[in-house]
């Protein structure tokens, strides 16, 4: 993770307090995914519902997302990983459900309870609900 926020700092002139926020965003998703870099996409999907669960707000889940991005991203050029789990092919694509309008996408989650997943989660590539 140090060498992601070197790059921030270094490479991307971000200022300090940017560069905390995501440092804490990523330290609080390392514990619910202790193999952040090699974490599937749905590992990662669960890992935002919990989140989501415990009343992170619509906006705070977009930064996650937005930060997890950035992060795999950098991954990828350094080659450290093959591809980014953000990513996904559009034959994957999220399908409204019928209830709420396409407001909220039904999920189960992986304790097996069933629930609405904003889509602050479900609507962003790689983060796709389920039925």
């Amino acid at each position: 993770m140090q060498d992601f926020l070197d790059y921030l700092r270094n490479e991307r002139c971000l200022s300090p307090r940017t560069i905390e926020s995501y440092h804490r965003t990523l330290q609080r998703l390392e514990t619910r995914l202790p193999n952040l870099v090699n974490a599937t996409r749905d590992q990662i999907r669960s890992a935002l519902v919990v989140l989501q669960g415990e009343g992170l707000d619509g906006r705070t889940l977009a930064r996650y997302i937005s930060t997890l991005r950035h992060y795999y991203s950098f991954k990828v050029r350094r080659g450290e990983i093959r591809s980014t789990p953000m990513n996904h092919p559009a034959s994957e694509a999220p399908k409204h459900s019928a209830e709420g309008g396409g407001d909220r996408r039904l999920r189960e989650n992986a304790a097996g309870d069933r629930g609405f997943v904003s889509n602050k989660i479900a609507g962003y590539r790689g983060i796709a609900a389920t039925r």
